[in-house]
């Protein structure tokens, strides 16, 4: 997230849970009344992978419309899942990956395809083990969502400069580097 400077701040929230999991939204809730943001992107594929396909694309549906409640008219872009180092889990991964598909197409949100540019890529070179990828295949990956999410801002090369204030969840779930002056009007996703 760095490396959108000082064109917008972020919020990073991750979690190894499914959205299957009962805490799972009231997690989320904690962290969509954190601020007003300008997008939202979201995705929870590859700790979804056991799940039944139908039980997980349910909960996401239910997720979604959870997110777009709390954040009324904020586009939301669902990121299709990356290839995994295992060609079955990756079998796995296409599944869900056809299911936020589905679900983008019959609620109108835009995608960001992370699957694709990595299942090209050597899974000797680039991965660090099944899930994980080492340094270059994570810039590639960045380039790819930032370029969408300038897009998705309407926001070019110039742009007047903010303060960084970005936060992320630390391991014990809570938010980092809280800072109030969020109700400015910062571009934050």
């Amino acid at each position: 997230w760095e490396k959108l400077g000082d064109k917008v701040n972020t919020t990073f929230w991750g979690t190894s849970k499914c959205i299957t999991e009962p805490d799972y939204l009231r997690e989320l809730d904690y962290v969509m009344d954190y601020t007003p943001y300008s997008m939202i992107l979201f995705n929870n594929g590859l700790h979804s992978l056991v799940t039944p396909c139908e039980e997980w694309k349910n909960a996401c549906r239910k997720t979604l419309a959870f997110i777009r409640g709390k954040q009324p008219g904020v586009p939301v872009s669902l990121v299709l899942s990356t290839p995994l180092k295992d060609p079955v889990k990756t079998d796995q991964v296409q599944t869900l990956n056809r299911i936020m598909l589905q679900l983008a197409g019959e609620l109108k949100l835009s995608t960001v395809d992370l699957f694709a540019p990595m299942n090209v890529l050597d899974r000797e070179i680039f991965w660090s083990d099944v899930y994980h990828f080492k340094q270059e295949a994570k810039e590639i990956q960045a380039e790819i969502l930032i370029a969408h999410i300038l897009e998705c801002l309407g926001i070019g090369v110039a742009r007047e400069k903010l303060h960084q204030l970005g936060t992320e969840t630390g391991p014990d779930g809570s938010l980092g580097s809280v800072v109030n002056s969020f109700k400015s009007k910062r571009q934050c996703i």
